[in-house]
């Protein structure tokens, strides 16, 4: 939710997890899904859950109760490839096997719009309230007007699959990472379409200070003032950007199989990340201390 005292997590045992990130308990676990849960979200005042499942089931769930409260009542003929969920938990766009992008009002089960636009199969989307992003197996990453399901602009320069996309919280800069052979996470201005900055594009120690992913990352988040971004990789590992300079401020070792989402809280104090090994992890951050300990060498102090 949007204090961060919230989280909810989907996996391959088809249940749906409601947990206090401070606590580190779980609520009422949903009932299990017809498939798969591969998309969840939880609404900005912490009262609805949602999850997408691969059969193209969309559930809504009382986060109070864990009982299903809303959704589509039929499961989407063409499945759910990728999915993403409004700040309200009140609409979802949802991909599915003909590359077309659909916008479901979780209220009423209508569809309100298609956003057809990739050659190929949708991997990943991003549901802001002003933008929308989508990514694909054709290398693209496209940003959409959610309001009228134009496609703004065309973003091209991975060379293979792109894992995951995300937008900065003003929708200022794009997040994107690149699968299988492309092991990139490039940075976009969203006005232009310009890539400002590659992650990975060189080769260095995969787990030190500094590295650069020398493996696919496949779930990539911005920080909420947009500063910094963590990535979660097929190596096991979770690491922290500073996206000013390009610079991997550290990496977090924990997870015994790739980490396949990760996100940041609103205070930016903690990050959580879930992996195939099927633990969710809390980790507690220090963006700035990093970033002053660089600035500043041992036996320098910064002025005040």
């Amino acid at each position: 939710d949007a204090d961060g005292r919230i989280a909810v997590s989907g996996g391959v045992d088809r249940a749906v997890r409601v947990w206090d990130v401070d606590g580190g308990t779980c609520r009422p676990v949903t009932a299990r899904q017809p498939s798969p849960v591969d998309a969840v979200g939880v609404s900005d005042d912490g009262t609805r859950a949602v999850s997408a499942s691969r059969d193209g089931t969309i559930a809504v769930w009382s986060v109070a109760t864990g009982e299903r409260i809303g959704g589509l009542d039929r499961p989407l003929a063409l499945g759910a490839n990728a999915a993403a969920f409004d700040r309200a938990g009140r609409r979802a766009l949802v991909a599915g096997a003909d590359a077309v992008i659909r916008l479901w009002n979780l209220d009423t089960g209508e569809c309100e719009r298609e956003l057809p636009g990739h050659a190929r199969k949708v991997t990943a989307l991003w549901f802001g309230p002003d933008l929308a992003a989508s990514a694909g197996t054709d290398g693209e990453v496209r940003l959409w007007n959610p309001r009228t399901g134009r496609c703004l602009r065309t973003l091209r320069g991975h060379t293979d699959q792109v894992m995951s996309v995300c937008l900065s919280p003003e929708d200022r800069h794009v997040l994107s990472a690149g699968g299988y052979t492309d092991r990139t996470i490039r940075l976009w201005d969203a006005a232009t379409g310009a890539c400002l900055r590659v992650f990975g594009d060189e080769p260095d120690n995969p787990r030190a200070a500094d590295s650069v992913p020398e493996v696919r990352s496949t779930h990539v988040r911005f920080s909420p003032d947009g500063r910094f971004a963590i990535s979660g990789g097929t190596d096991a590992t979770v690491r922290m950007w500073d996206l000013a300079t390009g610079r991997c401020l550290s990496v977090l070792d924990g997870h015994s199989g790739p980490v396949n989402a990760v996100v940041i809280s609103a205070d930016a104090r903690f990050a959580l990340s879930a992996g195939t090994d099927g633990a969710v992890r809390r980790w507690e951050l220090d963006w700035d201390l990093r970033v002053e300990r660089d600035r500043h060498p041992p036996g320098v102090s910064p002025a005040r």
